[in-house]
């Protein structure tokens, strides 16, 4: 019969992750949790990064723009603290390169929409012509049920699927 281990380690209190929802379920019921919890929770978390037990008092030094507690963590804490400074203004956190991936990423994901393509399906030029085709078939405006609108889209759509594919 197998001996039964017992734990050395001392009981520790809740962890950030229980922390955090808790604070988020007193949200949830119309409380607000208190500014201790929050720095308590900040201060937790802190300690994570950097690898060391950090106080609340230090996080609201930190708070207030001084990072001389944190020595080498100087840098990092400022990057944090403008990230959240952008944030509170509204102003974006990517560069105009990543928006503009992104925006193309979107209209790609609508032109697939607009054929009838799935975002797991994989896509050649002559998968792309050939949904177009029937696509163009039952939509162009000379037939029954056509219409201007929907094969200006149509036409869209298949520009920049082949055009994405070159």
């Amino acid at each position: 019969m197998p001996s039964k281990r017992t734990s050395t380690r001392k009981p520790r209190g809740p962890g950030i992750g229980q922390q955090l929802g808790s604070i988020f379920d007193q949200m949830l019921n119309g409380q607000a949790p208190s500014k201790s919890q929050i720095e308590q929770v900040a201060a937790d978390m802190v300690g994570k990064v950097i690898g060391r037990k950090v106080t609340v008092e230090e996080v609201q030094r930190v708070r207030d723009g001084d990072f001389e507690p944190f020595g080498d963590f100087q840098p990092v804490a400022e990057q944090v603290r403008e990230r959240v400074k952008q944030r509170a203004q509204g102003r974006p956190e990517f560069t105009p390169e990543m928006n503009a991936k992104i925006e193309a990423l979107k209209e790609q994901g609508r032109a697939r929409a607009v054929m009838g393509f799935g975002k797991d399906d994989r896509l050649t030029p002559e998968v792309i012509k050939q949904q177009f085709r029937k696509l163009a078939r039952k939509y162009h405006s000379d037939l029954h049920g056509g219409s201007d609108e929907k094969m200006k889209r149509l036409n869209w759509a298949n520009d920049l699927l082949l055009q994405s594919l070159s």
